[in-house]
């Protein structure tokens, strides 16, 4: 008994590069608008500069933030 040989019909080579296409197309737009969403400044313009006075001594070398989601 002979095992049947599937073969695919001559535009398949079409319809893939068709389907990787828009599969590009796809992530693309998603992954710029990710970058758009993150990458957005919530800073408001037109606020007053505000600096720190710089005569006498300082009490610290560095100053560390810990920046970070608060847990419940």
């Amino acid at each position: 008994m002979m095992a049947k040989e599937h073969s695919l019909p001559p535009s398949s080579n079409y319809n893939v590069a068709k389907l990787l296409l828009i599969g590009l197309v796809f992530h693309v737009i998603y992954i710029v608008s990710v970058f758009d969403c993150y990458f957005t400044s919530p800073v408001v313009h037109g606020m007053q500069r505000h600096g720190a006075q710089t005569g006498g001594s300082v009490s610290a070398k560095r100053l560390v933030l810990i920046v970070g989601a608060r847990s419940i």
